[in-house]
């Protein structure tokens, strides 16, 4: 069994309101205790609403004009479609009776409805750290690496004093690691939403999207460590040993001058490479819908 498009649901329940209420009273349910309607690995309540829906297992009932709201009574082979006037959710023929998810407002109701709020809210706010620090780290890592530290290398000594600013007093490669940091953490965080939504790991790589931001997700957690260590330490060591020679008020010993060089290639070796990860980390992210 798989998720069916919203579009797909929406010509079978006749409308995106429909699905998106029948999934959301069915997923409390399902929280509350019911037994799932279609055999599945997935543990999210609403995947597996949804792949109810998908599996038409449960439909809405029509209000009957015969029968009073508050008696509720049962629907009878005469009612047909017809049922409460509150529109329950029946499973259909053959469903198991547990499937049955009544929508007359009650305290457990609110209490998964709530449930429901809070783990969305949950999610908005991962998703929100996740680009919004994934955006500011790309863009600092690459115009840091890509224009600020070669422009550095061509100006020479006198770019000293700006670099050591930079690093030291505004701990630029400090905040590029920290957001490096935020957009990995988060992300797997919301990887781990996926897999369980997905019911274990085989089904999450077998679909193309769960392929896709896992690749994305190790290119990611890579491209954190080759920054973290190959390149924003690097640039700690050659600020400080800038600074050391400028303390001294002469020209760079034979050892200083080696080891600085030592630095400024390995940090253009990293840079390159954490850029290049970078690309293909977003690439992966950014298409996996598509794979």
């Amino acid at each position: 069994m798989r998720l069916l498009p919203v579009e797909t649901l929406e010509k079978l329940y006749g409308s995106r309101y429909a699905v998106v209420v029948l999934t959301a009273k069915r997923a409390m349910r399902i929280r509350e205790g019911s037994e799932p309607l279609v055999e599945t690995e997935a543990r999210n309540p609403l995947t597996i609403a949804l792949l109810e829906l998908a599996a038409g297992k449960i439909h809405p009932e029509e209000p009957s004009a015969e029968q009073p709201a508050e008696e509720e009574p049962e629907p009878t082979e005469e009612d047909g479609e017809e049922g409460s006037l509150h529109a329950t959710m029946m499973p259909s023929p053959g469903a198991h009776p547990a499937g049955r998810a009544s929508v007359q407002p009650s305290g457990a109701d609110a209490g998964g409805r709530w449930g429901l709020v809070a783990a969305q809210l949950l999610m908005v706010v991962l998703r929100f750290f996740h680009i919004v620090s994934g955006a500011l780290w790309v863009g600092s890592a690459f115009l840091f690496v890509g224009f600020i530290g070669p422009s550095a290398a061509e100006v020479g000594p006198s770019a000293g004093p700006l670099m050591s600013v930079a690093v030291k007093k505004r701990k630029v490669a400090k905040i590029i690691t920290w957001l490096g940091m935020i957009t990995v953490t988060a992300g797997w965080i919301l990887w781990i939403k996926n897999l369980r939504d997905y019911g274990g790991l085989g089904r999450l790589l077998s679909s193309g999207f769960g392929l896709g931001i896992s690749i994305g997700g190790v290119l990611a957690t890579i491209t954190f460590f080759v920054g973290y260590l190959g390149v924003g330490r690097n640039v700690e060591r050659l600020v400080e040993l800038g600074d050391e020679i400028a303390a001294g008020g002469s020209p760079p010993t034979k050892e200083q001058a080696e080891r600085m060089a030592t630095l400024g290639a390995d940090l253009e070796r990293y840079g390159k490479l954490d850029l290049v990860l970078l690309i293909l980390a977003i690439t992966a992210m950014s298409t996996a819908r598509y794979w």
